[in-house]
C-alpha cells in the first residue's frame, strides 16, 4: 500500500498478536494480492500467531455494492466472481491452520451465512408458515434463502435484486425487479438504504397495492462475524432471526 512505515506496523501487529487475539482482513484484487501473494500473507500472520484471517472481496461497481455513484474505484480491475470467491476462500481454510472467512461469503467452518441451508433437520422446527409473501434479497443471498424456504413449503417465494449485499439494497434496485412474480406482501431487507414509502412506489408500478415491510436487521451473519463462533452459535443466531421472520410473514402475509 506504498506505506513509508510499513516496518513499523508490520511491528506493531507482531506485538498484537503475541498479547491478544488478533483478526485480520485482506480486501482481495485479482491479480495483487491474490495467488502466491496472498498465501505469503497468510503464512506470515500464521507466523505472527494471528487467530484468523477474513477475504473481503472488493467491489468495483454498483451491483457489487457501491452506492455512492463512484464506479469504478479503481479502473481495469475485474473483481472475483462471487463463486470464484468463495473457492478462493476455501482453499485458502484449507492450506492454513488460522481460521480463514469470507464476505459477502463464507465461513467453510460454520457454513455462514444462511447455514440453516445446509441443515433441513433445524428448519424442520421453526414455525409453520401459514401466510404467503414475497421475500426480497441480494444475489448472493437469494439461492441460500429459496433453499430454506423450499423446505417449509410454497407460501414464500424469494426474488433478488441485481446488488450482492442486501444491507447495500438501495432504491435504484427496486426499479427493475419483475412485478409479476412478485406477491401482495413483500418483505425486504431489515436494512435496506430506502424509505418504506419509496420501497412501495416502486413496488406498485403495475397498479398492485403492496404491503411492504422490513425484516429482521440481520438473519444471519458473514465473515466478519462468524470468524469467531461456533457452528452451532450461527444456527442458534439464525433459527432466532427465521422464527421471528416467519411471524412477520404470517402477521403480514396474503
Amino acid at each position: 500500500m506504498n506505506d513509508r512505515n510499513a516496518d513499523i506496523a508490520l511491528s506493531n501487529l507482531e506485538n498484537f498478536c503475541e498479547r491478544c487475539q488478533v483478526y485480520c482482513a485482506v480486501v482481495l484484487l485479482p491479480g495483487i494480492n491474490d495467488g502466491a501473494e496472498l498465501q505469503k500473507t497468510c503464512s506470515d500472520l500464521e507466523d505472527m500467531g494471528a487467530r484468523g484471517l477474513i477475504l473481503m472481496r472488493f467491489a468495483n461497481s454498483r451491483d457489487q455494492g457501491l452506492i455512492l455513484n463512484n464506479a469504478p474505484i479503481i479502473e481495469g480491475i475485474t473483481p472475483h466472481k462471487i463463486e470464484e470467491f468463495r473457492d478462493i476462500v476455501t482453499n485458502t481454510a484449507k492450506s492454513h491452520r488460522m481460521r480463514v472467512t469470507g464476505t459477502p461469503l463464507w465461513d467453510p467452518v460454520t457454513k455462514a451465512p444462511f447455514a440453516l441451508a445446509y441443515h433441513p433437520e433445524k428448519g424442520s422446527t421453526l414455525p409453520s408458515i401459514r401466510r404467503s409473501a414475497t421475500i426480497i434479497t441480494s444475489r448472493v443471498a437469494e439461492p441460500l434463502l429459496s433453499a430454506i424456504f423450499r423446505q417449509m413449503g410454497e407460501k414464500v417465494n424469494v426474488m433478488s435484486l441485481q446488488k450482492d449485499v442486501g444491507c447495500l439494497i438501495t432504491i435504484d434496485d427496486f426499479m427493475d425487479l419483475d412485478l409479476s412474480l412478485v406477491k401482495g406482501t413483500v418483505i425486504i431487507p431489515g436494512r435496506t438504504l430506502a424509505h418504506e414509502k419509496e420501497i412501495k412506489k416502486a413496488l406498485s408500478r403495475d397498479g398492485q397495492n403492496r404491503i411492504v415491510a422490513r425484516g429482521p436487521d440481520r438473519l444471519t451473519v458473514d465473515g466478519e462475524m462468524s470468524i469467531s463462533m461456533s457452528e452451532e452459535e450461527v444456527l442458534d443466531l439464525e433459527m432466532e432471526a427465521f422464527a421471528e421472520l416467519i411471524q412477520a410473514i404470517n402477521a403480514l402475509g396474503v
